[in-house]
C-alpha cells in the first residue's frame, strides 16, 4: 500500500504533535545520587528563619542536571518552596520559617532515587533551667 506525499506530511504533522502534547517526565535525581544539605542558621527564633540549602551530585561527583527537582518538608514551622529545581550546579534553596512551636525542626530533602537526607533546626530556646519558689516557704 503506497501513502501519497500529502497524506505522508499529515501522518508526520500528527506523530509530531502527539510527541510535543506529552508531558516530559519530572527531572529527579538519578539512582546514585547523593545530597547534601546545610542550613545557615542552625538555630533560630520561634518566628525566625533559616536558609536550607541542598548541593545534589551524581555517583561521578558531577552535578545533576539543571532543573532537578528537589522536595522539601519539615516537621515543624513551614517551608517555602517546597519543590525547587536545581541550578546549572546542582544547588536548591528553600527557606524554614517558624510557626511559633519551640522544638526541632526536622527538614527532609528528597529527589528521585536519592536516600533522602534530614538537618535539624532548633526553633526557639527551650528552658535551660527552671526554679521554683514557694511562697510561703512551709
Amino acid at each position: 500500500m503506497r501513502i501519497s506525499g500529502q497524506k505522508a506530511w499529515a501522518l508526520i504533522a500528527i506523530g509530531l504533535l502527539v510527541s510535543l502534547a506529552c508531558d516530559k517526565p519530572t527531572p529527579v535525581a538519578p539512582a546514585e545520587s547523593g545530597l547534601s544539605v546545610s542550613a545557615n542558621p542552625t538555630r533560630i527564633a520561634v518566628d525566625g528563619v533559616a536558609e536550607i540549602t541542598v548541593i545534589a551530585r551524581k555517583a561521578d561527583g558531577s552535578a545533576v542536571n539543571e532543573g532537578t527537582e528537589i522536595n522539601f518538608s519539615t516537621t515543624l514551622g513551614t517551608i517555602s518552596p517546597t519543590l525547587v529545581p536545581t541550578n546549572d550546579r546542582g544547588i536548591a534553596k528553600a527557606t524554614l520559617r517558624g510557626d511559633g512551636r519551640v522544638g526541632v525542626a526536622t527538614v527532609e530533602v528528597s529527589s528521585g532515587a536519592a536516600t533522602p537526607v534530614p538537618i535539624d533546626v532548633q526553633v526557639g530556646a527551650l528552658p535551660a533551667t527552671l526554679t521554683l519558689q514557694a511562697n510561703p516557704p512551709r
